[in-house]
């Protein structure tokens, strides 16, 4: 394991340049890529994985690659980086559909060029558990890994795997509608379409659909609860949810034992429910337990369980907050406003600065905290390590994180990750141990 952040791949181009760039003359010479093409590597075979943690950022295939992105996803098993094109590429783990055919064997694809887009574009990618979704430019819905209790929301719950994406997304409520935007968990999903509807499907654990019963739904359904106003985001997890309107008005629903409904009690609900003392919100964020929030001004709010101090509240306690508690009004965040929020490995939040500086606290066991050494915790909120990192000198713009992995974009647009590094989440085949590689055109 690594205490500090390091470009993911760093270490990997270190051996693998010479072989780079006599690959691409190679390629360039067969008239099979263009010159000045690009070339990342993946594994040919199903090498064993390393199960390695990072603990602080490291750069990731596009500071290796010197490719700039405008945006990434992070998920369970895959990863999408946006380039300034407006292509997409792709990196995980293949088995659990990376947007690439099976018979790709790179570990990191441009995934524009499929079949099913048929010539549009993808605005926005959702990575999930084992599955992601995509927007296009016409707000046409697309699904792709794998279907599990009913998660692509076709009417199926059958065990179904997709390597490349699928138009769908358009049974049930969603008949007919364009997407804006959605939100995903393992086993269940929401979708916005473009009039501000919020629509949800699958396993409807503690009601968290908020379509007032407990039973799963195969198809999208309508959150009649909240006919009338227009949802401009919305936060799935696996036993809650959160969506905001267009007038900052913040709804919870779910599980509530642990207080992460913000309505001031422990009971759980079924239907979407106003939660008092915040305005203006434009972000939210949850994970098992509780949620937080960000509203206009640039402060930042939390509640729920705080075992683990992943409130931010410069303690940990056994009792949860049942409601809504100002973070940015003491320690090192007093006096800064926020621009975003993620979290990350169940129990760490992040709230980035409008300095660039992202600051993370809670406890975790895969180096999601950014501050070394791996198995970490602290409950104040505390900026990541920056100087002896890939960060040294830069600054963050934006930062998405899946169930353990985290990856930064700086001010150039270079990526950074830290965290979980199996699966091959950073991008650049750092978690193969034996077998040969491929080169693969970005």
């Amino acid at each position: 394991m690594l205490d500090n952040p390091v470009h993911v791949g760093d270490h990997a181009a270190k051996r693998k340049r010479g072989v780079i760039g006599r690959v691409s003359k190679l390629l360039v010479a067969a008239g099979l890529i263009a010159a000045g093409s690009t070339l990342a590597f993946g594994p040919v075979t199903d090498a064993a994985y390393i199960d390695q943690d990072f603990a602080q950022p490291s750069t990731a295939i596009s500071v290796q690659t010197r490719q700039v992105l405008t945006t990434v996803e992070t998920g369970t098993y895959a990863g999408y980086g946006r380039l300034p094109d407006k292509r997409w590429l792709a990196w995980g783990d293949r088995r659990f559909g990376g947007g690439v055919a099976v018979t790709e064997l790179s570990r990191l694809n441009d995934i524009t060029e499929t079949p099913a887009l048929a010539g549009n574009t993808f605005e926005k990618i959702y990575s999930g558990d084992k599955a992601s979704f995509g927007i296009d430019n016409q707000g046409i819905g697309y699904f792709w890994g794998t279907n599990t209790d009913g998660l692509f929301g076709n009417g199926s719950a059958v065990t179904a795997r997709f390597d490349l994406p699928q138009r769908g997304l358009t049974s049930g409520s969603l008949a007919g509608k364009r997407l804006a935007s959605m939100c995903v968990a393992s086993d269940g999903a929401m979708a916005i379409d473009t009039t501000g509807g919020l629509h949800s499907w699958g396993v409807n654990t503690s009601g968290r659909l908020g379509l007032g019963t407990l039973s799963a739904q195969s198809v999208p359904a309508l959150v009649t609860a909240l006919s009338g106003k227009v949802i401009t985001a919305c936060v799935l997890t696996q036993s809650h949810a959160l969506a905001i309107d267009s007038s900052g008005t913040l709804y919870a629903w779910g599980l509530g034992s642990s207080g992460q409904l913000g309505i001031g009690s422990a009971l759980s609900s079924s239907l979407p429910i106003a939660v008092s003392g915040l305005t203006k919100v434009v972000q939210i964020a949850a994970s098992a337990g509780y949620s937080v929030a960000l509203d206009a001004e640039g402060s930042l709010f939390s509640w729920g369980n705080n075992r683990n101090g992943q409130l931010g509240l410069g303690l940990v306690s056994t009792d949860p907050y049942l409601k809504p508690v100002r973070v940015n009004d003491r320690g090192a965040l007093a006096s800064l406003k926020i621009k975003q929020i993620d979290t990350v490995s169940g129990s760490v939040t992040f709230a980035l600065a409008t300095n660039g500086v992202l600051y993370s606290w809670g406890s975790d066991f895969t180096g999601g905290l950014a501050q070394g050494p791996v198995s970490s915790s602290t409950p104040e909120p505390t900026p990541i390590e920056r100087a002896t990192s890939s960060l040294a000198g830069a600054a963050i713009d934006f930062v998405s994180c899946g169930s353990g992995t985290c990856i930064a974009l700086d001010t150039n647009g270079y990526a950074h990750a830290w965290g979980y590094a199996g699966y091959y989440l950073f991008g650049n085949g750092s978690s193969v141990t034996t077998g040969l590689t491929q080169a693969a055109v970005l």
